[in-house]
């Protein structure tokens, strides 16, 4: 069963048509006042104690450039303004309105001018450009950072899912909840292994039969289309074509798509969730320029060439946001950085102990996850796997009461390659090498993960051959 395009595809949103350009040429001198007054608004906020009434002001304004942003089919900056009223929607109290939300105010309303100045020169709306914004309210917020997957499946993604035709589904709901509670146990463990792993072939040929039986157990057409959509990320994961990091979010929602399957089938509920997961793939594989087999096929059935733009061409208009976009970037990398360096330096002390305490470990622990959900903001997920794979076996140290000494390099390693990867996005020479970090504990790294899916497999081929 194979999804096919149908007519009521939307169109795409990677560039103006000549309509969409004159009705924001005709709102720009509008917009451009209202960014000017809400922007005076958050200065004066910042320099005399606030009150209800200027809170409500800012509010106000808020929505009003919101709805604007609407109506001008500005979908970046509209999803822009909706994190922004959701964070001034949570200050009940003047005291609730915080430096660091008004600094995340005033960050966006830097970055806003500037691209809706690139969508008036006939540039893409990408929404994932205002990821450093956005993702800086919802911290104010004290709301965990999201990837650009996440943006794009909330700013029309999900969308897409569906928009397209399917094949016959099956009628039988309590077969599709069977089938989830019987393979369920075998894909923890095969993503246990492609995520601690970096790849696994077998696990990886293991969790894309499941997802065929699913999408053709579905009683949904939404549920159907996902697990066709993840069964096309797993292959372009398993030949190399999306990186393992590239992947990761669709990986880790696999169990929970699953275990609610077999819990409760396919309510709405269910639905959704498999629609967001579904839509994040989209993104993964929309970024990679070159795709065969299912993966292209997933690409040209929902247009994906023209609906996700390229890593190139997302760090040119970057680039061309200027200073909106610069000084973004510096702040995030300046500040993983600096965390990075707590992380050397307790791994070099840690490193040379004979047996770490379980609490110092926790703390590291800690460090290593909160730079995860920073990495997020630089829609780096190759970045983020290194610094999880860190932070699982951190984790698996501190709970197992011991530490595999030969396993610190490896540790050592990932902090490294994220600390150089940095350097590179901010132009700073980096020259940090594994001698700093416990030379004489330069060992081969050693240590797999001691789960087999030989027999989740050989039952697949064995329902397949009979």
């Amino acid at each position: 069963m194979q999804p096919s395009p149908v007519s009521m595809i939307p169109q795409p949103a990677s560039g103006w048509h000549p309509g969409h350009a004159q009705t924001l040429q005709a709102l720009l001198p509008g917009i451009q006042d209202s960014l000017d007054q809400l922007r005076q608004l958050v200065e004066d906020a910042g320099l005399e104690p606030i009150t209800l009434e200027t809170l409500e002001a800012i509010r106000q304004n808020g929505q009003q450039l919101h709805d604007t942003f609407a109506f001008a089919g500005l979908v970046g900056p509209a999803y822009a303004m909706k994190q922004a009223l959701a964070a001034l929607d949570a200050c009940h109290h003047p005291d609730a309105y915080t430096e660091t939300l008004g600094d995340a105010l005033a960050s966006l309303l830097i970055a806003l001018p500037a691209y809706i100045d690139l969508m008036a020169q006939g540039e893409a709306d990408c929404p994932t450009l205002l990821l450093f914004p956005i993702n800086a309210l919802r911290l104010a917020m004290n709301r965990g950072a999201i990837g650009a997957a996440e943006v794009f499946a909330a700013t029309g993604g999900e969308a897409l899912i569906d928009t397209v035709g399917v094949g016959p589904l099956a009628q039988d709901p309590l077969a599709l909840r069977a089938l989830a509670q019987r393979y369920r146990p075998g894909v923890m463990h095969a993503i246990l292994i492609v995520l601690r792993e970096a790849s696994d072939a077998r696990a990886l040929v293991g969790l894309s039969r499941v997802a065929e039986k699913l999408e053709h157990a579905a009683t949904t057409s939404t549920v159907a289309r996902s697990w066709w959509i993840l069964r096309g990320l797993l292959a372009a994961v398993a030949d190399g074509s999306v990186p393992q990091g590239g992947g990761r979010p669709g990986l880790l929602r696999l169990e929970r798509l699953l275990g609610g399957l077999a819990a409760a089938g396919e309510p709405p509920a269910q639905c959704e969730l498999h629609r967001q997961t579904a839509a994040q793939a989209l993104y993964a594989l929309g970024r990679v320029p070159h795709l065969v087999g299912l993966p292209n096929e997933v690409v040209q059935t929902y247009d994906l060439s023209h609906r996700v733009i390229s890593p190139e061409q997302q760090e040119r208009l970057q680039r061309a946001l200027g200073d909106a976009g610069s000084q973004a970037l510096a702040g995030v990398a300046a500040s993983i950085r600096d965390e990075l360096q707590v992380v050397k330096e307790s791994l070099d002390v840690l490193s040379r102990t004979p047996q770490p305490a379980a609490d110092e470990l926790k703390v590291l622990v800690g460090v290593t996850q909160g730079i995860c959900a920073t990495l997020a903001i630089l829609d780096r997920p190759d970045l983020m796997a290194q610094m999880d794979r860190a932070a699982t076996r951190l984790a698996a140290w501190a709970s197992a009461g011991q530490v595999a000494a030969t396993e610190w390099p490896e540790v050592a390693q990932s902090v490294l390659a994220v600390e150089a990867a940095l350097a590179s996005l901010s132009g700073r020479p980096d020259t940090t090498d594994l001698g700093t970090i416990a030379p004489e504990l330069q060992l081969p790294v050693v240590g797999e993960v001691l789960v087999d899916l030989r027999h989740m497999i050989e039952e697949l081929e064995r329902q397949d051959s009979g």
